[in-house]
């Protein structure tokens, strides 16, 4: 199963204004470095070829928004709300997603890289050429009823799938 990296522009050494997540329905080819989104609350969101390194989406509300060629590198997206979310070539790496609700989330060519996931919600989620790689996924993670064409799950030791 080849999974189908993000198209980047190219990584930016300068820190996009965090602010932009707030204020512009679309957001494009920008860098976030160490920004704080814990309180952003935005629905029908539009992220396209951008790179999140050390941010903070904990509890953050990204309902029905839709993310594609996107990295998110060490990023905290704890009990972050992601219902109903697009995602198209977008890559998790070492990023905290503990009780991140992803129920109802169209997942395409997604790569998840030794992020933690306890108590993350894939409810009635589609899953299409999706791999989780050195994840501690354990088993309360909650993959019920997916639709799945294409998912790995290669999980770290400590985590299983039921």
């Amino acid at each position: 199963m080849e999974i189908a990296a993000p198209q980047l522009l190219r990584e930016s050494a300068a820190s996009a204004d965090p602010v932009r997540m707030t204020r512009d329905e679309e957001i494009a080819d920008a860098s976030f470095r160490a920004a704080d989104f814990a309180s952003l609350d935005r629905e029908h969101l539009s992220v396209q070829g951008c790179l999140f390194t050390g941010c903070l989406f904990a509890g953050s509300v990204l309902a029905r928004s839709q993310f594609s060629d996107v990295v998110f590198r060490n990023c905290d997206f704890s009990n972050a709300d992601l219902l109903g979310c697009s995602l198209h070539r977008v890559r998790f790496a070492d990023c905290k997603l503990s009780g991140t609700n992803f129920a109802e989330t169209a997942l395409n060519h997604l790569l998840f890289e030794r992020c933690k996931g306890e108590f993350a919600n894939f409810a009635f989620s589609r899953l299409r050429t999706v791999r989780f790689a050195g994840c501690p996924m354990p088993a309360c993670a909650d993959f019920l009823s997916p639709i799945r064409t294409s998912a790995a799950f290669a999980f770290a030791r400590s985590g299983r799938l039921n």
